[in-house]
This record gives structure tokens, sequence and C-alpha cells, in this order.
């Protein structure tokens, strides 16, 4: 596996991770300030969000490899 594949495998993970997290706090904020968990909002910003990087992941990947000749 190559440098430059670890080093964007390890990048998705942290973006992975941080995306959870930042859900959880959405969630647990909209629980307190409503007193009830309606996700409709939080969630379809999480998918929009999600859609657009896993879009420009695929780009990028798909550029990489164009460009090497894989």
């Amino acid at each position: 596996m190559s440098k430059r594949n670890q080093i964007l495998i390890r990048l998705f993970t942290i973006y992975e991770i941080i995306l959870v997290a930042a859900l959880g706090a959405l969630s647990l904020i909209q629980w307190l300030s409503t007193g009830s968990l309606q996700a409709s909002g939080v969630l379809s910003a999480f998918v929009v969000f999600q859609m657009t990087i896993a879009v420009l992941m695929a780009y990028s990947f798909w550029k990489y490899r164009n460009d090497n000749k894989l």
C-alpha cells in the first residue's frame, strides 16, 4: 500500500470519528434544548454532509488513479 493511500485512510478514519462525535454533540444539544430528540434536521444535515464528502473522496481517488494510470 502506498504512503499516499495510508495517509488518505488515516484522514478518512479521523474524519469519521469527528463526524460521529459531532453528530452525537448535535443530538445532545437538541435534546437538552427541546427536551425531545427529534433528529430529523440533524440526520438530514448529516446525510448531506456525508454524501458531499463521499463524492469528493471518490473524485479524488478517480483523479489520482487517472493521473498515475493504475
